[in-house]
């Protein structure tokens, strides 16, 4: 019997880990617009390490042997989370609430559980 319900994983796109941070990094494009001109440079620091994540991911998806692909994967865990450290010291300092990031730190550790 056949599982319908399978998807097939034909580009690194398809990835459920690649569709979840670059959400993130969408979301913290949008958000970052928020800071004042004197943050602006932490704040693109903090969705380069958001796009760092997505690159990685991708990248892992494009190596050809295993313990290649495991390397990156690695990588993009650890910017994920750098992006949960930059993201909470703006929350912290007052920068961005908890209401407008819930969705993100949500976001953020279903990223460190899949």
């Amino acid at each position: 019997m056949e599982n319908k319900n399978k998807k097939v994983i034909r580009d690194f796109r398809d990835l459920e880990i690649y569709q979840i941070a670059e959400k993130i990094s969408i979301d913290l494009e949008k958000l970052i617009k928020k800071l004042p001109n004197s943050k602006k440079f932490l704040g693109e620091h903090l969705v380069e390490a958001a796009i760092s994540t997505v690159s990685n991911i991708a990248e892992a998806f494009g190596r050809y042997f295993f313990k290649e692909s495991v390397r990156f994967y690695y990588f993009a865990r650890g910017s994920n989370c750098e992006v949960h450290a930059r993201l909470r010291f703006f929350v912290l300092t007052s920068y961005f609430t908890l209401a407008e990031t819930k969705e993100i730190f949500y976001d953020i550790q279903n990223l460190k559980v899949k």
